[in-house]
């Protein structure tokens, strides 16, 4: 007799090979009869590099191979911290000969120093630390409160790159200085000149009735120093109002540039320069900066300085 032939049920009814237990699958078990001990892998020596060191204060990095000289001596005594970091600008691409036989313009950064704190309790305050921190409180209660007292530096330390050297950070420094000190003698010139003219136009216009158009243009776009004034003058103010004021803000900007470029030409004010090769990381982060904002063709692609 023949059997019928294996329907489709019966093929998804048949029941398949059995699956090995998980218990056959498990690793075998080492030999134990050999007397001889399993290997050991030897102890992983600790990563030395992976281990920040510890911050000493310094700008420096403790574990560099440069050569450049360390900052000379400690910061000399003064009323106020003294110390500004020289961050330059990279040069142009397409620079021309007077560029290139001169350094690149700089960024002058004056960090502020941390404030003098209250020693714990049981411990005893000298004298010059808490006249120092009382200083300190009443400069910030001043400055809080819109108020102030000048205060003049006894020192002060430049902190440049170490790709640089002295002489030729030194040379430009001063020659900032005293191109800002004439720049800010010929605007005062040039804003002390223009006020006869300027008042023969405001009287002129008075008597005439004719207001000038171009006087709130002015207002809002020439003069930056009465849009940042607290109690600005209205929007329809004379020329010569505005003339006036600008000839006021020049003469301060002048007489502030002239006490400084005297103080650093005489020996009022003594100047230290400091190379320090950390600063070659914020040249190279300011190059990229630069690189970045400013149109291609410009500025060279950044590279290590």
């Amino acid at each position: 007799m023949v059997d019928p032939p294996a329907t489709a049920q019966d093929e998804k009814a048949a029941p398949g090979p059995a699956m090995p237990e998980p218990a056959a699958l498990a690793m075998p078990e080492p030999d134990t009869s050999s007397s001889r001990p399993p290997p050991t892998l030897p102890p992983h020596p600790p990563n030395e590099k992976a281990r920040s060191p510890p911050y000493d204060g310094s700008l420096s990095d403790s574990d560099s191979d440069s050569e450049a000289p360390a900052p000379a001596g400690p910061l000399p005594d003064a009323t106020h911290p003294t110390v500004a970091l020289i961050i330059p600008f990279p040069r142009p691409l397409r620079a021309t000969d007077k560029q290139l036989k001169k350094l690149p313009p700089f960024v002058l950064y004056a960090p502020l120093a941390a404030p003098v704190t209250k020693p714990p309790e049981g411990e005893k305050e000298g004298l010059a630390h808490k006249a120092q921190r009382k200083w300190q409180e009443e400069e910030r209660e001043a400055r809080e409160k819109g108020t102030g007292f000048k205060a003049k530096a006894a020192g002060l330390r430049m902190i440049y790159p170490a790709s640089y050297s002295a002489d030729d950070i030194k040379t430009l420094f001063t020659d900032l200085i005293k191109k800002a000190k004439a720049g800010a003698i010929r605007n005062s010139i040039i804003s002390t000149a223009m006020l006869p003219f300027v008042l023969a136009f405001d009287i002129f216009t008075f008597i005439s009735g004719v207001r000038p158009s171009t006087t709130p243009y002015l207002y809002a776009n020439l003069n930056p120093y009465l849009r940042a004034a607290s109690n600005p003058l209205p929007p329809y103010s004379q020329p010569f109002e505005i003339n006036a004021v600008w000839a006021a803000s020049s003469w301060a900007g002048a007489a502030q540039a002239s006490a400084i470029s005297s103080r650093i030409t005489s020996d009022k004010l003594p100047l230290s320069f400091s190379p320090d090769a950390a600063l070659d990381i914020a040249a190279y982060r300011m190059w990229e900066i630069c690189w970045g904002k400013a149109k291609p063709g410009v500025v060279d692609e950044p590279r290590c300085i």
